[in-house]
């Protein structure tokens, strides 16, 4: 069949990018089955409800300087190196990775895990799910 993994991802017949499909797909199944099965929906529907929106507010404008500040801090460091870039193009680029690293397979992953590690500490898994929740559309704004 394929001798290693390299193969597998390299073969682009149509049988190879079938069996892709299949197994990205299969994957995908798992793990929303697992978000529905693990995350406690209905205690982070009420948290969502209860939320303090003064505070949401306050960490929405308190996010808004620091992509400012991450897009300078790269405009320093480009600028060192001699790459000429706008600063708002630098920042528009910011703010579209922002929203791959919302999308992507691997952020589910990391918020998964970093969810996992919060609640060991505190035991209320819905309020870290909400509060995991708000940074990443946050992030989008």
């Amino acid at each position: 069949m394929f001798r290693s993994l390299e193969d597998f991802i390299r073969n682009d017949s149509l049988k190879g990018r079938k069996k892709k499909w299949f197994i990205t797909t299969l994957i995908f199944l798992i793990l929303v089955s697992l978000a529905v099965i693990v995350i406690p929906w209905r205690e982070t529907w009420n948290t969502i409800l209860n939320s303090n929106l003064a505070l949401i507010a306050y960490a929405v404008i308190l996010h808004i300087p620091t992509q400012l500040l991450s897009t300078a801090s790269y405009y320093v460091v480009s600028s060192q190196q001699q790459v000429s870039q706008k600063f708002w193009t630098i920042f528009k680029i910011n703010i579209i990775m922002i929203f791959y690293n919302i999308v992507l397979p691997s952020t589910f992953f990391v918020s998964g895990l970093r969810w996992y590690r919060y609640n060991q500490h505190s035991k209320k898994p819905a309020e870290i799910f909400t509060s995991i929740a708000y940074l990443k559309a946050f992030k989008i704004l």
